[in-house]
């Protein structure tokens, strides 16, 4: 078992680099709720810290670094993984599946993005309802908690071949009669011809 689990460290926040490959965004309604979160809740900032690679760029936290920013951090908590803490875990690997540190690093990126889980819907209602809306957790709304209609509008055992048959030709139909025709120019050439779209 490795010996070192983390490399934490308090950093002046313009040291730490935005990852130029992050594959989230954030739409402006979404990050005011991160902001207002880390405003709320300051105390996260503590237990969430940033992961970096050894050259100090981004693995994961992208979003909360751009509040910090915002909010005029002048430090922040990171957990390096670094290429030493790296070769200490590369022993839990089988020889055959050893990533690179490069690939670890980019690995880290996408799971730290991947949500594994998912509520229990009924133990959110009874026991974090309140907390669910002070967090705008989408399921829970107007003191009511998500409740799905989980039983099928219709038996699909009861549709037939013919039925399906009859609406795929009315679908064929109408993208008949919506076809146009596109006039081309060949830019090399000069012929002109049409293109159905």
């Amino acid at each position: 078992m490795p010996k070192t689990l983390k490399d934490l460290r308090t950093i002046p926040i313009h040291k730490v680099r935005s990852n130029p490959e992050n594959p989230r965004v954030i739409k402006d309604h979404e990050y005011q709720k991160l902001r207002q979160s880390i405003l709320d809740d300051p105390y996260m900032e503590s237990q969430r810290e940033i992961i970096v690679d050894d050259s100090l760029m981004v693995l994961g936290g992208n979003m909360r670094l751009m509040v910090f920013k915002d909010l005029g951090y002048k430090d922040v908590l990171v957990s390096v993984f670094s290429l030493k803490i790296y070769e200490e875990y590369k022993s839990r690997f089988p020889k055959s599946k050893v990533p690179s540190y490069e690939k670890a690093c980019r690995n880290l990126v996408i799971l730290d993005n991947k949500s594994f889980g998912e509520y229990d819907f009924e133990v959110m209602a009874n026991l974090w309802s309140e907390e669910a809306q002070d967090y705008d957790i989408s399921f829970v709304h107007d003191d009511e908690a998500f409740s799905p209609d989980l039983s099928p509008e219709t038996n699909y055992g009861e549709v037939t071949q013919a039925e399906i048959q009859e609406q795929a030709k009315k679908l064929a139909e109408q993208m008949i009669k919506e076809r146009k025709d596109q006039d081309i120019i060949c830019p090399k050439c000069g012929n002109e011809f049409s293109y159905q779209i």
